[in-house]
Protein backbone atom coordinates (compact mmCIF):
# COMPACT_ATOMS: atom_id res chain seq x y z
CA UNK A 1 0.00 0.00 0.00
CA UNK A 2 1.41 3.57 -0.98
CA UNK A 3 2.05 5.28 2.20
CA UNK A 4 1.52 9.00 2.21
CA UNK A 5 1.97 11.66 5.17
CA UNK A 6 0.81 15.10 4.32
CA UNK A 7 2.61 18.13 4.82
CA UNK A 8 1.32 21.82 4.79
CA UNK A 9 -2.36 20.82 5.22
CA UNK A 10 -3.78 21.54 8.60
CA UNK A 11 -4.78 17.68 10.51
CA UNK A 12 -7.78 16.41 9.97
CA UNK A 13 -10.38 17.34 12.82
CA UNK A 14 -10.81 14.02 15.29
CA UNK A 15 -14.53 13.21 16.01
CA UNK A 16 -15.35 11.76 19.24
CA UNK A 17 -16.38 8.26 17.21
CA UNK A 18 -12.54 8.21 16.80
CA UNK A 19 -12.19 6.73 20.61
CA UNK A 20 -13.47 3.61 19.64
CA UNK A 21 -10.56 0.87 19.67
CA UNK A 22 -9.81 -1.44 17.02
CA UNK A 23 -7.23 -4.16 16.42
CA UNK A 24 -5.94 -4.13 12.52
CA UNK A 25 -4.44 -7.24 10.87
CA UNK A 26 -0.81 -6.80 9.61
CA UNK A 27 -1.81 -6.82 6.08
CA UNK A 28 -4.53 -6.02 4.11
CA UNK A 29 -5.42 -8.83 0.91
CA UNK A 30 -6.68 -7.11 -2.55
CA UNK A 31 -10.56 -8.10 -2.97
CA UNK A 32 -10.86 -10.81 -5.50
CA UNK A 33 -11.39 -8.83 -9.00
CA UNK A 34 -10.46 -5.49 -7.31
CA UNK A 35 -8.10 -3.31 -9.34
CA UNK A 36 -4.44 -3.06 -8.55
CA UNK A 37 -2.46 -0.24 -8.85
CA UNK A 38 -0.46 -1.37 -12.05
CA UNK A 39 -4.41 -1.98 -13.67
CA UNK A 40 -5.07 1.19 -13.86
CA UNK A 41 -4.12 4.05 -15.57
CA UNK A 42 -4.45 7.54 -13.78
CA UNK A 43 -4.30 10.28 -16.53
CA UNK A 44 -1.21 11.49 -14.16
CA UNK A 45 -3.05 11.08 -11.10
CA UNK A 46 -0.83 8.74 -8.97
CA UNK A 47 -0.25 8.71 -5.43
CA UNK A 48 3.22 9.97 -3.76
CA UNK A 49 5.36 7.02 -2.60
CA UNK A 50 6.86 8.55 0.53
CA UNK A 51 8.81 6.77 3.72
CA UNK A 52 7.02 7.43 6.45
CA UNK A 53 7.57 6.78 10.66
CA UNK A 54 5.79 7.72 13.54
CA UNK A 55 2.33 7.40 14.86
CA UNK A 56 -0.08 7.82 11.57
CA UNK A 57 0.48 6.07 8.29
CA UNK A 58 -1.68 7.30 5.78
CA UNK A 59 -2.92 6.96 2.54
CA UNK A 60 -4.79 10.12 0.74
CA UNK A 61 -5.86 10.83 -2.36
CA UNK A 62 -3.03 12.75 -4.43
CA UNK A 63 -2.78 16.20 -4.24
CA UNK A 64 -4.70 16.35 -1.39
CA UNK A 65 -4.05 20.41 -0.80
CA UNK A 66 -5.79 21.47 -3.92
CA UNK A 67 -9.07 19.26 -2.94
CA UNK A 68 -9.70 20.72 0.32
CA UNK A 69 -9.10 24.06 -0.90
CA UNK A 70 -12.06 23.87 -3.15
CA UNK A 71 -14.65 26.48 -1.57
CA UNK A 72 -17.84 27.29 -3.57
CA UNK A 73 -20.96 26.46 -0.98
CA UNK A 74 -21.92 23.42 0.71
CA UNK A 75 -23.66 20.00 0.40
CA UNK A 76 -24.53 17.63 -2.54
CA UNK A 77 -24.12 19.96 -5.34
CA UNK A 78 -20.67 21.54 -4.06
CA UNK A 79 -19.11 18.28 -3.71
CA UNK A 80 -20.06 17.25 -6.94
CA UNK A 81 -18.33 20.31 -8.21
CA UNK A 82 -15.49 19.75 -5.73
CA UNK A 83 -15.09 16.24 -7.40
CA UNK A 84 -15.18 17.88 -10.73
CA UNK A 85 -12.47 20.54 -9.84
CA UNK A 86 -10.62 18.87 -8.49
CA UNK A 87 -10.01 16.22 -11.89
CA UNK A 88 -9.30 19.73 -13.75
CA UNK A 89 -13.34 20.17 -15.36
CA UNK A 90 -14.24 23.59 -14.07
CA UNK A 91 -17.95 23.98 -12.64
CA UNK A 92 -19.50 26.11 -10.16
CA UNK A 93 -21.94 24.65 -7.42
CA UNK A 94 -24.17 27.54 -9.09
CA UNK A 95 -23.79 25.49 -12.59
CA UNK A 96 -24.33 22.19 -11.24
CA UNK A 97 -27.53 23.13 -9.78
CA UNK A 98 -28.24 24.61 -12.76
CA UNK A 99 -27.98 21.38 -14.55
CA UNK A 100 -28.63 18.51 -12.50
CA UNK A 101 -31.67 20.55 -10.09
CA UNK A 102 -31.85 21.32 -6.34
CA UNK A 103 -33.46 17.96 -5.47
CA UNK A 104 -32.10 14.97 -4.11
CA UNK A 105 -30.78 12.78 -7.28
CA UNK A 106 -31.00 9.01 -7.47
CA UNK A 107 -27.23 7.47 -7.60
CA UNK A 108 -27.48 6.75 -11.44
CA UNK A 109 -28.40 10.27 -12.56
CA UNK A 110 -24.99 11.49 -9.81
CA UNK A 111 -23.14 8.91 -11.83
CA UNK A 112 -24.14 9.53 -15.33
CA UNK A 113 -23.74 13.39 -14.09
CA UNK A 114 -20.30 12.31 -13.53
CA UNK A 115 -19.64 10.63 -17.10
CA UNK A 116 -21.55 13.09 -19.03
CA UNK A 117 -18.68 15.98 -18.04
CA UNK A 118 -15.74 13.13 -19.11
CA UNK A 119 -15.29 11.56 -15.94
CA UNK A 120 -15.07 7.95 -15.06
CA UNK A 121 -18.11 7.19 -12.59
CA UNK A 122 -19.20 3.51 -11.13
CA UNK A 123 -21.88 2.78 -7.95
CA UNK A 124 -21.11 -0.62 -5.98
CA UNK A 125 -23.47 -2.01 -3.62
CA UNK A 126 -22.16 -4.58 -0.79
CA UNK A 127 -19.39 -3.37 -1.06
CA UNK A 128 -16.18 -3.81 1.81
CA UNK A 129 -14.19 -1.56 3.77
CA UNK A 130 -11.16 -3.32 1.57
CA UNK A 131 -12.31 -2.67 -1.58
CA UNK A 132 -12.88 0.91 -0.32
CA UNK A 133 -9.44 1.92 0.55
CA UNK A 134 -8.19 0.03 -2.51
CA UNK A 135 -9.80 2.84 -4.35
CA UNK A 136 -8.47 5.40 -2.37
CA UNK A 137 -4.85 3.65 -3.16
CA UNK A 138 -5.07 3.80 -6.65
CA UNK A 139 -5.81 7.77 -6.47
CA UNK A 140 -9.85 7.45 -7.18
CA UNK A 141 -12.68 9.53 -5.54
CA UNK A 142 -14.50 7.84 -3.31
CA UNK A 143 -17.68 8.54 -2.17
CA UNK A 144 -20.06 6.27 0.78
CA UNK A 145 -23.30 6.78 1.87
CA UNK A 146 -24.25 6.58 5.91
CA UNK A 147 -26.01 7.51 8.05
CA UNK A 148 -25.00 8.49 11.91
CA UNK A 149 -28.43 6.84 13.64
CA UNK A 150 -30.98 5.11 12.00
CA UNK A 151 -33.54 7.61 12.63
CA UNK A 152 -31.23 10.29 10.99
CA UNK A 153 -31.43 11.24 6.93
CA UNK A 154 -28.55 9.19 5.01
CA UNK A 155 -25.58 11.40 3.28
CA UNK A 156 -23.07 10.76 1.10
CA UNK A 157 -19.49 11.44 2.53
CA UNK A 158 -16.60 12.43 0.61
CA UNK A 159 -13.49 9.78 1.76
CA UNK A 160 -10.24 11.75 1.41
CA UNK A 161 -8.28 8.66 2.55
CA UNK A 162 -7.60 5.83 5.40
CA UNK A 163 -4.52 4.90 7.71
CA UNK A 164 -3.57 3.26 11.26
CA UNK A 165 -2.78 5.43 13.99
CA UNK A 166 0.13 3.37 15.91
CA UNK A 167 -0.03 5.70 19.04
CA UNK A 168 -2.94 3.98 20.62
CA UNK A 169 -2.90 0.62 22.21
CA UNK A 170 -4.16 -1.51 20.32
CA UNK A 171 -3.32 0.29 16.96
CA UNK A 172 -6.70 1.33 15.31
CA UNK A 173 -7.73 2.16 11.61
CA UNK A 174 -9.69 5.73 10.50
CA UNK A 175 -10.69 6.86 7.24
CA UNK A 176 -10.50 10.60 6.99
CA UNK A 177 -13.67 11.99 5.39
CA UNK A 178 -15.46 15.90 4.60
CA UNK A 179 -17.94 16.83 6.55
CA UNK A 180 -21.26 18.93 5.19
CA UNK A 181 -19.45 21.90 5.41
CA UNK A 182 -16.04 20.28 3.57
CA UNK A 183 -13.84 20.33 6.67
CA UNK A 184 -11.90 17.07 7.03
CA UNK A 185 -12.52 14.55 9.64
CA UNK A 186 -11.26 11.48 10.76
CA UNK A 187 -13.53 8.31 11.91
CA UNK A 188 -12.44 5.40 13.48
CA UNK A 189 -12.81 2.23 10.76
CA UNK A 190 -15.36 0.56 13.34
CA UNK A 191 -17.90 3.58 13.72
CA UNK A 192 -17.45 3.92 10.12
CA UNK A 193 -18.75 0.63 9.04
CA UNK A 194 -21.26 0.94 11.39
CA UNK A 195 -22.79 4.07 9.48
CA UNK A 196 -22.12 3.14 5.83
CA UNK A 197 -24.20 0.21 6.70
CA UNK A 198 -27.45 2.24 7.87
CA UNK A 199 -26.68 4.27 4.78
CA UNK A 200 -28.96 3.29 1.76
CA UNK A 201 -28.17 5.07 -1.38
CA UNK A 202 -27.05 7.72 0.58
CA UNK A 203 -30.39 9.94 -0.70
CA UNK A 204 -33.92 10.20 0.81
CA UNK A 205 -34.76 7.51 -1.81
CA UNK A 206 -36.47 3.79 -1.29
CA UNK A 207 -33.06 2.37 -0.04
CA UNK A 208 -34.45 -1.01 0.42
CA UNK A 209 -31.47 -3.50 -0.59
CA UNK A 210 -28.70 -0.90 -0.58
CA UNK A 211 -25.88 -2.47 2.13
CA UNK A 212 -22.52 -0.66 1.82
CA UNK A 213 -23.21 1.28 -1.12
CA UNK A 214 -20.44 3.72 -2.90
CA UNK A 215 -19.32 5.67 -5.93
CA UNK A 216 -15.99 5.62 -7.22
CA UNK A 217 -14.86 8.75 -9.50
CA UNK A 218 -11.74 8.71 -11.78
CA UNK A 219 -10.36 10.80 -14.47
CA UNK A 220 -10.71 9.24 -18.25
CA UNK A 221 -8.77 6.04 -18.62
CA UNK A 222 -9.23 4.72 -15.21
CA UNK A 223 -10.72 1.25 -16.46
CA UNK A 224 -12.95 1.04 -13.05
CA UNK A 225 -14.45 -2.53 -13.24
CA UNK A 226 -18.12 -2.44 -14.26
CA UNK A 227 -20.65 -1.05 -11.40
CA UNK A 228 -22.46 -3.52 -9.34
CA UNK A 229 -26.08 -3.19 -8.54
CA UNK A 230 -27.04 -6.44 -7.01
CA UNK A 231 -30.16 -6.79 -4.80
CA UNK A 232 -31.40 -3.00 -5.47
CA UNK A 233 -32.15 -3.66 -9.51
CA UNK A 234 -35.76 -3.24 -9.18
CA UNK A 235 -35.49 -0.08 -7.00
CA UNK A 236 -33.12 1.52 -8.84
CA UNK A 237 -35.51 1.57 -12.24
CA UNK A 238 -38.19 2.95 -9.84
CA UNK A 239 -35.68 5.66 -8.99
CA UNK A 240 -34.86 6.33 -12.28
CA UNK A 241 -38.81 6.66 -13.20
CA UNK A 242 -39.36 8.57 -10.60
CA UNK A 243 -36.74 10.93 -11.83
CA UNK A 244 -37.87 10.91 -15.65
CA UNK A 245 -41.52 11.49 -14.36
CA UNK A 246 -40.28 14.92 -13.05
CA UNK A 247 -38.02 15.96 -15.97
CA UNK A 248 -40.17 14.48 -18.45
CA UNK A 249 -43.24 16.85 -17.00
CA UNK A 250 -40.98 19.77 -16.45
CA UNK A 251 -39.82 19.39 -20.62
CA UNK A 252 -43.80 19.12 -20.91
CA UNK A 253 -44.57 22.03 -19.77
CA UNK A 254 -41.49 24.60 -20.00
CA UNK A 255 -39.69 23.02 -22.86
CA UNK A 256 -38.14 25.39 -25.43
CA UNK A 257 -39.92 24.51 -28.41
CA UNK A 258 -42.26 21.56 -29.93
CA UNK A 259 -38.87 19.12 -30.00
CA UNK A 260 -38.44 19.63 -26.53
CA UNK A 261 -42.08 19.38 -25.26
CA UNK A 262 -41.86 15.66 -27.13
CA UNK A 263 -39.56 14.77 -25.57
CA UNK A 264 -40.70 15.28 -22.53
CA UNK A 265 -43.74 13.45 -23.24
CA UNK A 266 -41.28 10.66 -24.27
CA UNK A 267 -39.44 11.07 -20.73
CA UNK A 268 -42.63 10.87 -18.93
CA UNK A 269 -43.83 7.63 -20.61
CA UNK A 270 -40.57 6.14 -20.62
CA UNK A 271 -40.40 7.16 -16.83
CA UNK A 272 -44.06 5.37 -15.93
CA UNK A 273 -42.96 2.07 -17.39
CA UNK A 274 -39.75 1.98 -14.94
CA UNK A 275 -41.95 2.89 -12.63
CA UNK A 276 -44.64 0.40 -13.01
CA UNK A 277 -41.80 -2.48 -14.06
CA UNK A 278 -39.34 -1.56 -11.31
CA UNK A 279 -42.85 -1.24 -9.02
CA UNK A 280 -43.69 -5.15 -10.06
CA UNK A 281 -39.86 -6.33 -9.73
CA UNK A 282 -39.70 -5.00 -5.95
CA UNK A 283 -43.50 -5.58 -4.56
CA UNK A 284 -44.20 -9.18 -6.38
CA UNK A 285 -40.11 -10.32 -6.20
CA UNK A 286 -37.22 -8.57 -4.80
CA UNK A 287 -38.54 -7.57 -1.56
CA UNK A 288 -40.57 -10.70 -0.53
CA UNK A 289 -37.87 -12.86 -1.86
CA UNK A 290 -34.91 -10.74 -0.03
CA UNK A 291 -37.08 -10.43 2.89
CA UNK A 292 -37.45 -14.58 3.25
CA UNK A 293 -34.30 -15.04 2.77
CA UNK A 294 -32.53 -13.06 5.75
CA UNK A 295 -35.39 -14.54 8.14
CA UNK A 296 -34.03 -18.10 7.72
CA UNK A 297 -30.59 -17.02 7.38
CA UNK A 298 -28.39 -19.25 9.92
CA UNK A 299 -30.84 -21.98 10.28
CA UNK A 300 -29.10 -25.27 9.52
CA UNK A 301 -30.94 -27.18 6.91
CA UNK A 302 -34.08 -24.73 6.24
CA UNK A 303 -31.58 -22.08 4.66
CA UNK A 304 -30.07 -24.54 1.98
CA UNK A 305 -33.55 -25.39 0.61
CA UNK A 306 -35.24 -21.68 1.22
CA UNK A 307 -32.35 -19.40 0.16
CA UNK A 308 -32.27 -21.33 -3.46
CA UNK A 309 -35.58 -20.69 -4.44
CA UNK A 310 -35.50 -16.73 -3.05
CA UNK A 311 -31.97 -16.70 -4.76
CA UNK A 312 -34.30 -17.23 -8.22
CA UNK A 313 -37.11 -15.35 -6.71
CA UNK A 314 -35.16 -12.20 -5.97
CA UNK A 315 -33.83 -12.71 -9.69
CA UNK A 316 -37.27 -12.30 -11.12
CA UNK A 317 -37.27 -8.99 -9.66
CA UNK A 318 -33.82 -8.38 -11.52
CA UNK A 319 -34.50 -8.74 -14.75
CA UNK A 320 -37.64 -7.43 -14.50
CA UNK A 321 -35.88 -4.00 -13.38
CA UNK A 322 -33.11 -4.32 -16.42
CA UNK A 323 -35.75 -4.89 -18.78
CA UNK A 324 -37.94 -2.06 -17.38
CA UNK A 325 -34.80 0.41 -17.16
CA UNK A 326 -33.43 -0.20 -20.60
CA UNK A 327 -36.79 0.12 -22.18
CA UNK A 328 -37.35 3.31 -20.22
CA UNK A 329 -34.01 4.82 -20.76
CA UNK A 330 -34.16 4.24 -24.38
CA UNK A 331 -37.14 6.12 -24.97
CA UNK A 332 -35.96 9.11 -22.88
CA UNK A 333 -32.86 8.99 -25.21
CA UNK A 334 -34.79 8.98 -28.39
CA UNK A 335 -36.52 11.73 -27.09
CA UNK A 336 -33.13 13.80 -26.52
CA UNK A 337 -32.74 12.67 -30.43
CA UNK A 338 -35.54 13.77 -32.04
CA UNK A 339 -35.61 17.32 -29.85
CA UNK A 340 -31.99 17.66 -31.31
CA UNK A 341 -33.36 17.07 -34.56
CA UNK A 342 -35.67 19.78 -34.38
CA UNK A 343 -33.16 22.22 -34.05
CA UNK A 344 -30.40 20.58 -36.68
CA UNK A 345 -28.61 19.00 -34.20
CA UNK A 346 -27.26 16.07 -36.13
CA UNK A 347 -24.53 15.18 -34.01
CA UNK A 348 -26.67 14.94 -31.23
CA UNK A 349 -29.51 13.33 -33.03
CA UNK A 350 -26.74 10.27 -33.82
CA UNK A 351 -25.91 10.50 -30.63
CA UNK A 352 -28.94 9.94 -28.85
CA UNK A 353 -29.88 7.26 -31.51
CA UNK A 354 -26.88 5.63 -30.52
CA UNK A 355 -27.63 6.00 -26.90
CA UNK A 356 -30.99 4.44 -27.08
CA UNK A 357 -29.50 1.69 -29.28
CA UNK A 358 -26.80 1.37 -26.00
CA UNK A 359 -29.40 1.53 -23.31
CA UNK A 360 -31.30 -1.97 -24.96
CA UNK A 361 -28.18 -3.71 -25.49
CA UNK A 362 -26.91 -2.86 -21.64
CA UNK A 363 -30.78 -4.49 -20.62
CA UNK A 364 -29.89 -7.40 -21.92
CA UNK A 365 -26.44 -7.71 -21.18
CA UNK A 366 -27.81 -7.05 -17.77
CA UNK A 367 -30.22 -9.23 -17.80
CA UNK A 368 -28.17 -12.51 -19.16
CA UNK A 369 -26.02 -11.64 -16.46
CA UNK A 370 -28.33 -11.06 -13.60
CA UNK A 371 -29.72 -14.50 -14.38
CA UNK A 372 -26.59 -16.37 -14.29
CA UNK A 373 -25.25 -14.51 -10.85
CA UNK A 374 -29.03 -15.55 -9.30
CA UNK A 375 -28.68 -19.23 -10.63
CA UNK A 376 -24.97 -19.51 -9.18
CA UNK A 377 -26.04 -17.75 -5.82
CA UNK A 378 -28.84 -20.85 -5.72
CA UNK A 379 -26.52 -23.43 -6.27
CA UNK A 380 -24.19 -21.91 -4.20
CA UNK A 381 -26.64 -21.47 -1.06
CA UNK A 382 -28.02 -25.56 -1.30
CA UNK A 383 -24.14 -26.85 -0.58
CA UNK A 384 -23.37 -23.69 1.91
CA UNK A 385 -23.00 -24.73 5.53
CA UNK A 386 -22.61 -28.47 4.94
Amino acid sequence: MDIRRIFGSPPPVETDAVQDQIQTTPETQQPAGMPTHDSLEFAGIQPTNLNVTGEKLETQIPDINRFLSFSDGFGTQSDIARILNYFGVNMTTAQVTEKMGENNFSPEDTLQFYRDQGLEAEGYNNSSFEQLTSYIDNGMVVQAAIKEHSFDPAEMITITGHGVDNSRNPPQEYITYLDASGKEKRMARSTFEGQWAMGGSGGTGLDFGYHNYMQVIGPPGSNLPAGGDEGVESITTMTNGVTDLWGGGDLLLHGDGVGARFHGLLQGVGGALEVFGGGVGFVCFSAPAQALGNAVEGIPVLENFVQPLTDLWDTGGAIIGDVFNGVGQAIDDFGAAFEALTKGDLASFGEGVMDGVKDVATAVVDTVTDTVEGVVDAVGDIFSGW
